[in-house]
């Protein structure tokens, strides 16, 4: 069974600034990943390269080589990643353009031709999965900020993409709303998904992912289970230790 994600030697840069730098590691299919790092250590550029956004629809100048599923990121389209790699931005203003919830879910399906009665059927079981049936017909536009997140998350549910990239989807929620997505991702998880997500609330990485990857200067500083935060690098990355891991 072929990784989720493979990546040699990537790196990434933006003109003269070096973002990523010979990045290599390995994630098997099924794990719960958090990507940790202060602001501006390329969790963000990595994400975005494992769907070939960059440097595709994002021009960088990227070496190396990353796979996901067995897929050459460099040898396939994004729409043909799209199917197995989803991407939920911090903002979901960012990504949700449609005039319902429906459409919105059911876009990439759309594209990919699917019958009408199919997408029906995959936009309600996406609904549920996320918690908020019911809302097909709203406007995305009238709800909550963790309400649009919960439709982004709920578009890469119904496309079936097997890997889920978020990137920092708790930043503006209240505590609640953060444990409520963070309880989703566990679920979706349990389904079988790898999730790969980005986040500066480390006591609720702690909680739900099982492993820790920390960029540092474009390089990645460390990578493992929850001993990472008691590895004096952790705290020379910036980065907050858990509540619970202290003393």
């Amino acid at each position: 069974m072929p990784a989720a994600v493979e990546a040699t030697d990537l790196s990434a840069s933006y003109g003269e600034s070096k973002v990523l730098d010979a990045v290599s590691f390995s994630i098997s299919q099924g794990e719960f990943v958090a990507l940790m790092g202060a602001v501006g250590t390329g969790k963000t550029t990595l994400m975005l390269c494992l769907n070939g956004v960059i440097p595709k629809l994002v021009p960088a100048q990227v070496s190396g080589s990353v796979a996901v599923f067995g897929k050459d990121v460099s040898r396939n389209s994004v729409q043909d990643l799209s199917r197995d790699v989803a991407f939920v931005f911090q903002d979901p203003d960012d990504q949700i353009f449609s005039l319902t919830v429906e459409e919105e879910v059911g876009f990439a399906l759309k594209n990919r031709g699917m019958h009408s009665t199919k997408i029906t059927s995959r936009v309600k079981t996406a609904l549920d999965a996320v918690d908020i049936a019911g809302f097909a017909a709203r406007d995305p536009s009238t709800l909550s900020h963790g309400q649009k997140q919960k439709v982004a998350i709920a578009s890469a549910v119904a496309a079936d993409a097997r890997l889920i990239c978020l990137d920092e989807p708790a930043s503006a929620l209240d505590y609640r709303s953060s444990v409520s997505l963070f309880e989703l991702l566990r679920k979706l998880n349990r389904q079988g998904k790898t999730i790969l997500i980005s986040s500066h609330d480390t006591d609720l990485l702690a909680r739900y992912a099982r492993r820790f990857i920390v960029l540092e200067g474009g390089k990645i500083a460390l990578d493992g289970g929850r001993g990472v935060f008691r590895d004096r690098r952790f705290r020379r990355a910036g980065l907050k230790v858990p509540c619970k891991i202290k003393g």
